[in-house]
């Protein structure tokens, strides 16, 4: 939005880790929990993320069932989802339920601007934020399992030198590649890592998506694996037929001798 509304700021574009998270069965929470203790329920969760916000200087930039947000450092916004999930297994804890979140994290070139006091006042987010990272990091975190932290190898080569920075909070991870997966709409295929936390242990193999699918080499495809074990049975019984030894008499070559 631009022009003569005068709606926006000029677009800046800036380099930035984008991390999503997805709150799991909110909805059905709500349903089990009842809306009172439903509601309580989250606003704990939002004092925690803006706790975690303050402390790894994070900027959200949109929330609805989950969060979006923007770090200028990279090691920061892995900090912020790592507290996260285990700020979830506490409050999920302390009333005997399972609050589990999807996290993805991808780093890339963003377009900024800040929406106008009358475009906020009308219900536009405060900073708008576009560009391909952009769903890059929402798709991440649409192939996490419920409790699992997804990471783009962009990120991954950044945040796993500086994690050690993070002290505590670090210890004990441990980095799983999930090879490479396919985006809808993106050229290049991308390898995906997750972590995994000892304090959480979210780990498991990614789910693939109507926007996101396992870039499978071509010989390790299934119909084309099937395929080649179906080529080689019919090679090894055709060697076998024209290798196998001849009976010592073959029946149809002997001489009838009549008797009588």
């Amino acid at each position: 939005m631009n022009g003569d509304s005068g709606t926006s700021t000029p677009h800046t574009t800036q380099l930035r880790a984008l991390l999503f998270t997805d709150l799991c069965d909110s909805t059905l929470l709500v349903e089990r929990m009842g809306d009172a203790a439903a509601a309580e329920l989250f606003q704990d969760h939002d004092r925690l993320v803006m706790a975690l916000q303050q402390r790894w200087n994070g900027q959200q930039i949109d929330r609805s069932d989950g969060l979006f947000m923007l770090f200028e450092r990279p090691v920061d916004a892995l900090g912020f989802g790592l507290d996260y999930q285990r700020g979830l297994q506490a409050l999920g804890g302390k009333r005997n339920i399972l609050l589990r979140a999807r996290i993805g994290l991808h780093v890339g070139e963003v377009l900024l601007w800040n929406n106008s006091a009358e475009s906020i006042a009308l219900g536009a987010k405060p900073v708008e934020v576009e560009g391909l990272a952009k769903p890059m990091a929402a798709r991440l975190m649409q192939l996490a399992q419920p409790g699992q932290f997804l990471v783009s190898a962009t990120a991954e080569s950044m945040v796993r030198r500086a994690a050690g920075d993070l002290g505590e909070v670090a210890q004990g991870l441990k980095w799983k590649s999930f090879g490479r997966w396919r985006f809808k709409g993106v050229a290049q295929s991308m390898e995906v890592f997750g972590l995994h936390d000892p304090a959480t242990r979210g780990l498991g193999r990614p789910r693939q998506t109507a926007k996101a699918s396992r870039d499978i080499p071509v010989w390790r495809q299934p119909l084309v694996m099937t395929a080649e074990v179906t080529l080689a049975a019919a090679l090894l019984v055709g060697g076998w037929l024209l290798t196998r030894p001849q009976p010592a008499i073959a029946f149809a070559e002997r001489d009838w001798v009549v008797v009588g």
